[in-house]
C-alpha cells in the first residue's frame, strides 16, 4: 500500500516484518534521486521536488483542493453548530421538557451530514417499540455516529454520553438543556447516579441511546460491551434494541479532523431483546447477547 504525504511517497511493507531504522540514498536510472527510510513496517521515499516532477506536479494540486474543501467543511460544521445551538438555547425556556432542543439537534445533524455529502440508509425502524421506552445500544466507530443517530432516528430520545462532551461550549450546553445524561466514567458513584437519572428518563417514556463499547473503536471493529447500559435496561424493565451503524468509520477516523465525502452509511435496527426474567446478575449475559445482535446487524449490511 502506498500514499503521497506532502513531498514523500509512503509505502507500507505488506509482509509486516519489523525493520531496523536506517536510510539509504539511491540514484535511479532516469536521474531521479530518492532517499529511502525504513522504519519497522514502513518505507518512506523522499525526493527533492525538482528531481521528482511526477509526484510533485500530479498529486499536489489535488491535495490542495482536498485540503481546502476539508477546511471549508470544518468551518461549516462550526457555523451550523453555533447557529442551531444558539437558537435552541434561546427557545429552550419555552419548552422545558427538552423536546424542542432535541428537534433542533436533529436538523443540526441532518445539515452536517448534507454538508459532508454523507447519505444514510435506515432499515428496521419498525423494531423500535412505538409509545414504549427502550434502551437502544449501538456500535461506536466514529464521532460521526452521534449526528447519524440524531439525524435519522425520527423519535424523541435521550442520549447517554461521556461527561467531557457536556463541557463543550454550545454543544454541551444544548445537551444539558435537552435532558441528555452525562456519565462520569472516572467516578463510579457519580456514574451510578447518572444511571439512576437515566432510569427516571426511561420511565417517563423517553428511549435512551447508549454506546456500550464505552469509547470509539480505533479500528472500526466491534469491541466488547460494558455492562452498565444493560443494568439500566434490567432495572427499568424495558427491552434492549440493537443498532448497527455501518460505514461511519470511513467518514471521520478517530483523531482526525478530515471529513471523507460520499461515504456510504447504513443504520440497521434489530429486533428488541426483552429483559423480562433478567436480574442484575445476568447483565453480562445480556450484554453479550446484545453485542451478538449488533454484530448481526453489521453483518447483514456487508461489514
Amino acid at each position: 500500500m502506498s500514499q503521497l504525504v506532502g513531498r514523500q511517497l509512503v509505502i507500507s511493507n505488506d509482509a509486516g516484518a519489523a525493520r531496523p531504522f536506517f536510510r539509504r540514498r539511491t540514484g535511479l536510472p532516469d536521474g531521479v534521486e530518492m532517499t529511502l527510510v525504513f522504519f519497522r513496517d514502513w518505507v518512506i521515499i523522499g525526493c527533492k521536488p525538482e528531481r521528482c516532477p511526477r509526484l510533485s506536479e500530479s498529486h499536489e494540486p489535488g491535495a490542495r483542493v482536498s485540503a481546502v474543501y476539508s477546511i471549508l467543511q470544518i468551518i461549516s460544521v462550526a457555523v451550523f453548530t453555533l447557529a442551531f445551538g444558539v437558537t435552541a438555547m434561546m427557545l429552550s425556556p419555552f419548552n422545558p421538557s427538552g423536546r424542542l432542543v432535541h428537534w433542533f439537534a436533529r436538523w443540526w445533524a441532518r445539515t452536517l451530514l448534507w454538508v459532508a455529502r454523507v447519505p444514510v440508509r435506515l432499515d428496521g425502524l419498525d423494531h423500535i417499540p412505538r409509545g414504549e421506552p427502550c434502551v437502544l445500544v449501538a456500535n461506536h466507530a466514529s464521532a460521526a455516529d452521534i449526528p447519524i443517530l440524531f439525524g435519522f432516528l425520527p423519535i424523541q430520545f435521550r442520549i447517554i454520553a461521556k461527561d467531557s462532551l457536556f463541557h463543550i461550549p454550545v454543544l454541551g450546553w444544548c445537551m444539558r438543556l435537552a435532558g441528555y445524561i452525562s456519565i462520569n466514567r472516572t467516578n463510579p458513584k457519580k456514574a451510578m447516579r447518572s444511571l439512576r437519572k437515566a432510569a427516571r428518563q426511561i420511565r417517563e417514556g423517553y428511549p435512551a441511546v447508549v454506546f456500550p463499547e464505552g469509547t470509539r473503536s480505533r479500528t472500526g471493529e466491534l469491541q466488547p460491551f460494558k455492562a452498565g447500559a444493560f443494568l439500566l435496561a434490567i432495572e427499568s424493565g424495558v427491552p434492549v434494541v440493537p443498532v448497527g451503524i455501518s460505514g461511519s468509520f470511513d467518514i471521520l477516523v478517530r483523531g482526525s479532523m478530515k471529513i471523507r465525502p460520499d461515504a456510504q452509511v447504513a443504520v440497521r435496527i434489530g429486533a428488541p431483546i426483552e429483559t423480562n426474567g433478567y436480574t442484575t446478575k445476568d447483565r453480562r449475559g445480556l450484554a453479550e447477547k446484545a453485542r451478538m445482535a449488533v454484530e448481526d446487524c453489521l453483518r447483514r449490511d456487508g461489514r
